[in-house]
């Protein structure tokens, strides 16, 4: 049974209620209570298939034993499930070491005839830990990854991994689903000849209870992270989540609609909205070229809102109204790629400067082989770089008005190297452009043709489902600790997927705050910078920190992009606690770092100067 209450329709529209209490209370109860009952359960240890003699050994397991129950699975083995997971119990899977780079993997298997089922239809709860989900069947045809039919019930991954899939991650069909994804890595759902369906949660219209996404990474796919379609999400939550590659002219972005409670912060953004970053001269004419010397924003209308005035009934007392929600978009990095990589991908797709082919033109031609004369012919149009905000028009609407309910502040738009990036990036994009069949990123690999007499898809070494290392195939999207990044997220953590930087993931889960990237040191307790009040200020803040014992002080202000805008020789301060008041009348409005000196020891806080 879910154990949140169900909002959809904006039956009980809670307020103005925090966020952050609401989810820590949540992440609490839903996966503290949920691992207290595992414990209390038996664990089944679910031998792996005799592949291909024998498969379907889980679904076997399962109905042998029922609900009551959490099914243990080898690291390294794979289990085919040969009919979809659908039980009406809830269901529980665990790897036998969690985390791994070698995980248990369930993957769907073909019939004599090449067809295969989906993995899971749930019709009850679902909770996974270290398990991969591989979306892609023994013959190496992409299947749907995950899938439910149940009301009301609730989802949660933990250190999972999900590949592939054939045309999402998650179609949620039913109303009140909660979806909680945890440390988890996800690539490559969907299928080029049908890139406006490849998408990360599918509502398809079913009222949904929370979707909350934290610490996890997101990449390649072409089309919505979240596809509401007329759905309202009650709860909507992203915390430390890295997504890169979005890259469809035909979708793309989160859909928050109407929904009451959104959260999106410490989150990098990298590279989405690819093909959007380039507009028809035609529609913006000879001045859409905006680029500022400084990035290329890569996506256009990423968050796609609506307003409650189009619904609104005069009549119903009990109607909602903007009023009540509460956006927050805080905190994240919306960049792009590097110029250079952008444009080396674009000469490889454009037979001329400035052209692109036209995007209704290969959706009627999905399948045209630039080699054929067709291809030369094709229709093309000419377009101009732009510039373009993450925000959609409504967004900045209720942001320049001063909207309560709209909370968007401290974003950035930095252009990041990863330290390993997915390495299918130009692969994805070319395919989308003119590959005749699915590139490798889509797991259909050449040894299925190379070796069309075998009835079974065998892996090669160093592919997804090789059985050594498989996790290893998910990328390392780290990236320099120089960057403005690294410390751009709540207290000077970095933005992203914080599985990236293994240090700052155990200090964040500690609750132990760096102080800057420099000086990762936990600070002694015999000083302390305490905070400002008023924050946010205009233009003068008090300063207030705490000395354990007599220090020689000193403090240095910085903008998000490292600057240092101001410095202060405070002197010789005995043990007590004291104040400064910082003037910063010259300053612009903006997020400010305080970075105070005390001795040998050094602290951190933030302050929002509103002008």
């Amino acid at each position: 049974m879910n154990m949140i209450s169900t909002n959809s329709n904006y039956q009980q529209f809670g307020g103005k209620s925090s966020a952050v209490l609401f989810f820590i209370l949540m992440f609490t109860i839903l996966i503290g209570s949920q691992s207290l009952k595992a414990e209390e359960l038996e664990r089944i240890h679910v031998e792996p298939d005799n592949f291909p003699a024998e498969i379907d050994a889980l679904n076997l397991a399962i109905e042998e034993h029922g609900g009551d129950v959490v099914y243990v699975l080898e690291n390294g083995a794979t289990y085919f499930i040969e009919a979809s997971l659908a039980f009406d119990h809830p269901l529980r899977f665990e790897a036998e070491e969690v985390p791994s780079d070698n995980p248990p993997i369930i993957r769907a298997a073909t019939d004599l005839e090449g067809s295969s089922n989906r993995i899971g239809m749930y019709e009850d709860d679902l909770h996974a830990r270290g398990i991969f989900f591989y979306g892609i069947d023994d013959l190496g045809g992409k299947e749907t990854n995950q899938r439910t039919t149940g009301e009301d019930i609730r989802l949660v991954y933990e250190h999972c991994y999900l590949m592939g899939g054939s045309n999402y991650f998650w179609w949620l069909g039913a109303e009140g689903t909660t979806l909680i994804i945890e440390d988890t890595q996800l690539a490559n759902a969907g299928r080029h000849t049908s890139a406006g369906n490849q998408r990360f949660v599918d509502l398809r219209g079913n009222d949904t209870d929370s979707v909350i996404v934290r610490n996890s990474s997101i990449y390649n796919l072409s089309s919505h992270l979240l596809r509401l379609g007329g759905a309202i999400v009650d709860h909507i939550y992203f915390d430390h989540v890295t997504v890169t590659n979005f890259y469809n002219v035909f979708g793309g972005g989160i859909n928050l609609k109407l929904s009451p409670d959104i959260t999106i912060k410490n989150s990098l953004f990298q590279n989405v909205r690819f093909d959007g970053a380039w507009e028809s001269k035609d529609l913006v004419g000879d001045d859409g070229y905006e680029y500022d010397g400084e990035r290329y924003v890569s996506q256009s209308g990423m968050f796609w809102t609506q307003t409650w005035e189009d619904f609104e009934d005069a009549d119903d007392p009990d109607q909602p109204t903007d009023e009540d929600r509460s956006i927050v978009i805080k905190n994240n990095n919306f960049g792009g790629l590097p110029d250079e990589e952008v444009l080396a991908v674009w000469d490889d797709i454009n037979d001329e400067e400035n052209y692109v082919t036209d995007p209704q033109w290969l959706w009627d031609n999905p399948d045209i082989d630039p080699e054929h004369p067709a291809w030369g012919a094709r229709d093309t149009i000419e377009v101009v770089r732009t510039n373009l905000p993450a925000k959609d028009s409504l967004l900045v609407a209720w942001q320049e008005a001063e909207k309560p309910w709209v909370d968007i502040r401290n974003n950035i738009y930095e252009n990041v190297d990863f330290e390993d990036p997915p390495s299918s990036f130009g692969e994805s994009v070319r395919a989308w452009w003119f590959e005749t069949s699915p590139p490798r990123h889509y797991d259909r690999w050449d040894d299925i043709a190379d070796n069309s007499g075998q009835r079974f898809y065998h892996p090669a070494p160093g592919t997804p489902v090789d059985s050594e290392n498989t996790a290893a195939w998910f990328r390392n999207l780290a990236y320099n600790t120089d960057s403005p990044s690294y410390t751009h997220a709540e207290n000077n953590f970095p933005v992203g997927n914080l599985n990236f930087f293994p240090e700052m993931r155990q200090r964040w889960e500690e609750g132990d705050y760096p102080t800057s990237a420099d000086e990762p040191e936990k600070v002694a307790k015999d000083f302390e910078l305490v905070g400002n009040y008023p924050n946010p200020f205009n233009p003068t803040t008090n300063i207030v920190f705490e000395l354990g014992e007599t220090a020689d002080v000193q403090m240095q202000v910085y903008n998000v992009i490292g600057q240092q805008v101001a410095a202060m020789e405070l002197g010789r301060k005995s043990q007590g606690r004291h104040e400064v008041t910082f003037d910063a009348s010259d300053l612009s409005s903006g997020v400010y770092l305080v970075r105070m000196h005390a001795n040998e020891q050094v602290q951190t806080i933030q302050m929002t100067l509103v002008k």
